[in-house]
């Protein structure tokens, strides 16, 4: 990141749940690059406690403001646990999100705010197939740009190059061989 030249342009980089800490992230704000990613339950427990037993309905968001870094859990289908310098807990966004299916494991959780109204007997389920919910803002910029990321571990997965070997060198070898054959496509 200290390459780019974040003293003309602002940068914001998003991360997965590998690299999103409360100390890398204020690290990064320190030199004015904003950061926001998804953190893992190590990240998120010594802030929040024990989240394992929290039965919280749909939507409900925990935030609490590590020196410079904001950490949060928001109640999805499950506990999502994200770290951000770019956001505050008021912001939220409304957006238009499908139901779980009736054989998903925390379908239970996730259809609470499907239910509408009680539709007549003849109707098998009693509640919308999409519906305008709102969700924070730090989970709506991380899902429209960590794309990129995501498809290129896709197609490097689908289309790797990797062998076998004992030599130590040969792993990274071929993983640098497999971005840049995914950055050409």
């Amino acid at each position: 990141m200290k390459t780019l030249p974040y003293h003309t342009y602002q940068f914001t980089l998003f991360c997965d749940n590998l690299f999103g800490n409360p100390k890398l992230f204020s690290l990064l704000r320190g030199l004015g690059i904003g950061a926001c990613g998804t953190a893992r339950r190590q990240v998120t427990k010594p802030v929040f406690g024990n989240i394992d037993d929290w039965n919280a309905p749909w939507g409900t968001l925990c935030s609490k403001e590590v020196p410079t870094t904001l950490v949060s859990i928001w109640q999805d289908s499950n506990k999502v646990g994200f770290c951000t310098t770019i956001h505050n807990r008021t912001e939220w966004l409304v957006q238009n999100r499908k139901r779980p299916k009736g054989t998903s494991t925390l379908a239970a959780i996730t259809k609470q705010p499907f239910y509408m109204f009680s539709l007549p007997p003849r109707y098998k389920e009693p509640y919308e197939h999409t519906c305008l919910l709102p969700i924070p803002g730090a989970i709506d910029d991380y899902n429209h740009y960590i794309g990129g990321v995501d498809i290129a571990d896709q197609l490097r997965a689908g289309f790797s190059t990797q062998q076998r070997g004992v030599k130590p060198w040969r792993p990274l070898f071929y993983w640098l061989l497999d971005t840049m054959i995914i950055n050409a496509f």
